[in-house]
């Protein structure tokens, strides 16, 4: 059987690097403190624990797979996506069990899960396909809770769930979901927003930045990256149309963007 060698000269045979080792759980340390990563960050963490334990390092999607065949059994995942808002890889850890929302008690009291509910359903729910909240906007709805949140409390409250990575702050001021958020409550947002929530058509990912079609009743929707990387170059001014119900489909038709 062929073999590799260590950088402290030790063999390391093919198999081992296809099972569950030390490499493996260091990183899950990582990831259990991140949560979401870039994808090349990821794989700086990776090398850099290769390097420290003199381990082989393993294609990375390879290395994702043993993992995720180890942590299956705890309902847990290693999901790896492109970033709807600026198109970069990222990979994330995430809980697959079924109800997402309900796990949030584990450092969110029912009052505060209550509260994040009530955002995500504004949010989602916004006019013209915003798929933002504005400042103002959440923290009026702190009061409104039974028991109700003071002002400062539901201030505290909204930096907490940005700080968890749940809820993203733009430079405007608006309150958007967090990568994190459409990747693990991914079930949650389809089954309670079915007629809010898309799927982008070339990727099958939920979609709240992109662009859509045209024509009112057609609910073809595309990632940014995905419609950069379907429709031709524009070069010679040719007309780009929706790929299903044939609309001229107009780039600037956009959700979930800053309206200037």
């Amino acid at each position: 059987m062929a073999t590799t060698e260590t950088m402290n000269g030790q063999e390391q045979h093919p198999h081992e690097m296809t099972e569950y080792n030390g490499t493996h759980r260091l990183f899950m340390q990582s990831m259990l403190s991140h949560r979401i990563l870039e994808e090349s960050q990821a794989e700086v963490i990776y090398e850099k624990i290769c390097d420290m334990l003199n381990a082989d390092k393993a294609d990375f999607g390879d290395f994702v797979a043993v993992i995720n065949k180890e942590i299956s059994d705890v309902d847990l995942a290693l999901r790896r996506t492109v970033d709807e808002y600026n198109s970069s890889a990222i990979i994330a850890l995430v809980n697959t069990r079924g109800d997402e929302v309900a796990q949030l008690a584990t450092t969110y009291t029912a009052n505060e899960i209550g509260f994040f509910k009530r955002v995500l359903e504004l949010i989602v729910t916004a006019d013209d396909e915003a798929f933002s909240l504005g400042s103002m906007a959440a923290i009026r709805e702190g009061p409104k809770l039974k028991p109700a949140f003071s002002q400062r409390e539901t201030e505290e409250l909204l930096n907490k769930l940005v700080a968890d990575k749940w809820l993203m702050r733009r430079r405007d001021g608006y309150y958007v979901l967090h990568m994190r958020s459409i990747i693990e409550l991914q079930n949650y947002l389809k089954e309670t927003f079915e007629n809010e929530i898309h799927e982008c058509l070339m990727c099958m990912e939920i979609v709240t930045v992109g662009e859509r079609c045209s024509q009112g009743r057609c609910e073809v929707r595309l990632h940014t990256h995905c419609a950069a990387g379907y429709f031709p170059e524009q070069d010679n001014g040719s007309e780009i149309k929706c790929p299903t119900c044939g609309t001229t489909w107009a780039r600037d038709n956009t959700i979930g963007t800053i309206r200037q």
